[in-house]
């Protein structure tokens, strides 16, 4: 509005300046003065005549300048022939006065200079003083208008405006001439040019009243920072104050700045400028590479800008901890650091807030509206990506493509209405589908047998243990064979995968605590004469975590103690030195990845996975998994030690030990036999090997040993 209403004024007052240039008004003001400035002109010239002639001499006026001639006796002015003609005498006398003529005609050159100058001031500060009656009725009315008092920053510009204006009178009365030589006149051109010396540039506009949010998706320098534009006339790049654009640091004055911190430290190139505007308090508008130039450049350099905008930086720990610990600067500038998490609690305010989420992205996108059952299969999903029963996902770009397909299901179908429930079924499992086809080729090779996975019977030494795949924003469950086998030894533990450095350091750490688990059960009163191995089948890639530790120590102490284990049973948890099985990644996948394969070879009822009972609140599997555990096809079993999920497995008590030791039929049992068995063959190698028939003694020895 501001810039609206100056422009109009200023408008008004170079139409009222040019209607007064051509007015009778002004033309008998300036004729009256002219005259009164030429009567005082003609008394300089009387007096410089009459002082001439007092000296023998007669001025004439030649283009305006003076002309003294000499007289004769007569009074009449002497050629230059007739002087020559004088005698030497009389011509000496005349030449004596010349020097005090040229002084007096010195002096009357001055007073007319000075009267010429005093009449082109004169003329000036009479169309100065009659344009400004002209215009101060227009800039009052226009600050009564605004309202702008006189003492504020706005009045004082239109104060400024008024007296530049006077100032352009000259150029006002040229609007009749050319622009350019050899142009035609063009009083509209020359009118709008001269406007355009007052035209307000509106540089940041901020209406919604509260402090302003600025996202700036495209954090350059000119974006950040602004620019002075330039355009072409007649061949030449030129600027202005009305092609001064402003940056998003602008915009975002008194609010909010929201930067990536992949734009910020990266090649843009705005992290140093940024630090000097946010250390200064001030926003400097220049060329990009100005302040590395030897010669200045730029055409124009606007005042700097006061800055009381916060910024803010959004981008992983990472980034934060580098900046933290790289640069002083980033320290004193960035003191607050607020983390997001990937989800939030699932309360009766954030479901109302997700579906407030659904109901303002089909608004902005123009989708039809989602019916409750919609809703709730929107925030069944949030949950599933948050990979826990009582969190819903943050993840609300995957949220709003899910809303959008399932809106475009929704318009395949007949029947129109609201998006539906299995609208929004349809959508995930077609998002699920297009990222599916790795997971398709595996299971294609597990049921074609390529890949050696048993769903049924028993076998000893022997379990499925479960792999989780990432494949971009797909990720999904696998059975593994893991195997083991055992030999006489000297407490030796080997892991495959571990010794061809095929696994990362969180899977040796699960393997170690395997291992210490077995050496505090069974090595406390006997030694462990055995050689164990341990492998994962027909996997080609790095492993990596412990989650597969439990089914190791199932594959092993089945081997051991020589019981079987259910091959329709897949095993995830890691153990801790304890027995006792922890929480994994992942859960939701490993059990939907089982359960295909199960399904693909024929559901028997006797099928399942076994989990950690922390992990029971992580699980939201898909609706056929939940229908055929429901009718139970299959299975879902939560344990918290070692020992639940051996009885699971292996269909046998674990046994408790008891004064002599553990049941003979239990699984520590058949355990502890098999270690005493292999403490026994070798003392009897060892006393083979030395000639001698064993003897306790010889046996202590050995073991001890061993």
């Amino acid at each position: 509005m501001f810039a609206l209403s100056v422009e109009s004024a200023v408008r008004h007052a170079i139409e009222e300046i040019e209607r007064l240039l051509d007015s009778d008004e002004l033309a008998t003001l300036r004729n009256t003065y002219l005259h009164e400035q030429g009567e005082k002109r003609e008394q300089v010239f009387q007096e410089l005549r009459m002082n001439a002639e007092s000296l023998g001499f007669r001025v004439e006026f030649v283009d305006g300048r003076p002309v003294p001639a000499p007289l004769d006796t007569e009074g009449q002015p002497l050629t230059p022939e007739a002087f020559s003609q004088l005698p030497e005498e009389q011509r000496a006398a005349i030449e004596k006065k010349t020097p005090e003529l040229d002084d007096r005609l010195g002096q009357a050159l001055q007073q007319i200079r000075r009267l010429d100058r005093q009449t082109s001031d004169g003329l000036r500060e009479i169309e100065r003083t009659a344009a400004r009656r002209s215009m101060e009725p227009i800039f009052d009315e226009l600050r009564a208008s605004l309202p702008v008092s006189a003492d504020s920053r706005q009045g004082a510009y239109l104060g400024d405006v008024l007296g530049d204006l006077l100032d352009q009178v000259d150029d006002i009365r040229a609007f009749d001439e050319p622009l350019m030589p050899g142009h035609p006149p063009d009083r509209r051109a020359r009118r709008e040019r001269l406007l355009e010396r007052y035209r307000v540039n509106v540089f940041v506009t901020n209406g919604s009243g509260g402090a302003p949010v600025i996202f700036e998706n495209n954090a350059t320098y000119y974006n950040v920072f602004g620019r002075a534009d330039y355009r072409a006339v007649g061949g030449l790049m030129v600027t202005g104050h009305t092609q001064i654009q402003a940056g998003s640091l602008h915009r975002a004055n008194g609010g909010f700045l929201v930067l990536q911190a992949a734009d910020v430290f990266g090649p843009q190139g705005i992290w140093e400028p940024l630090k000097k505007c946010l250390r200064s308090g001030e926003i400097n508008i220049e060329a990009l590479g100005e302040q590395i130039r030897s010669v200045p450049t730029q055409s124009i350099s606007p005042a700097p800008i006061p800055l009381t905008a916060k910024v803010i930086i959004v981008g992983t720990p990472g980034v934060y901890q580098l900046g933290w610990s790289s640069d002083e600067d980033f320290r004193k500038l960035f003191k607050v650091r607020a983390d997001f998490a990937p989800d939030m609690d699932r309360t009766p305010a954030s479901i109302g807030h997700l579906a407030s989420f659904v109901r303002r992205r089909c608004d902005t996108e123009g989708l039809p509206s989602f019916d409750k059952a919609a809703i709730a299969r929107v925030i069944e999903h949030a949950a599933r990506l948050a990979g826990h029963q009582q969190k819903l996902s943050t993840r609300f770009v995957d949220l709003a493509d899910i809303v959008t397909e399932a809106a475009y299901w929704r318009s395949e179908r007949d029947g129109g209405g609201p998006v539906n429930r299995d609208d929004v079924s349809r959508a995930i499992e077609q998002k699920q589908f297009r990222g599916a086809l790795y997971e398709d080729r595996l299971q294609q090779m597990i049921a074609d047998g390529t890949i050696h996975i048993r769903t049924s019977g028993e076998a000893i030494g022997q379990v499925n243990g479960m792999s989780v795949y990432e494949m971009a924003e797909h990720s999904f469950g696998r059975p593994t064979r893991i195997t083991a086998r055992v030999s006489l030894g000297e407490g030796e533990f080997v892991h495959l995968e571990r010794e061809t450095e095929m696994s990362g350091r969180l899977h040796s750490k699960g393997f170690l605590s395997l291992v210490g688990y077995l050496q505090g059960k069974y090595g406390t009163d006997r030694p462990l004469a055995l050689s164990a191995s341990l492998g994962f089948e027909q996997i080609y890639d790095e492993i990596e975590g412990d989650s597969a530790a439990s089914a190791e120590l199932y594959a092993l102490l089945s081997e051991l103690g020589q019981f079987p284990l259910k091959q329709g049973i897949a095993v995830t948890g890691s153990v801790n030195q304890l027995g006792e099985v922890q929480a994994v990644g992942g859960v939701i996948e490993k059990v939907e990845g089982f359960f295909e394969v199960c399904r693909t070879d024929g559901l028997s009822g006797e099928q399942g996975v076994i989990i950690p009972t922390d992990n029971k609140r992580n699980l939201m599997l898909r609706d056929d998994v939940i229908e055929a555990v429901r009718s139970g096809q299959f299975h879902v079993w939560a344990v918290s030690t070692v020992d639940e999920g051996l009885e699971i497995l292996a269909g046998i008590p674990a046994g408790i030990a008891g004064q002599k030791g553990y049941p003979a039929d239990s699984i520590h049992g058949r355990v502890t036999a098999r270690l005493d068995a292999l403490v026994q063959k070798q003392g009897e190698f060892a006393a083979r090997l030395d000639g001698q028939s064993p003897s306790p003694a010889g046996k202590r020895r050995n073991t001890r040993t061993g």
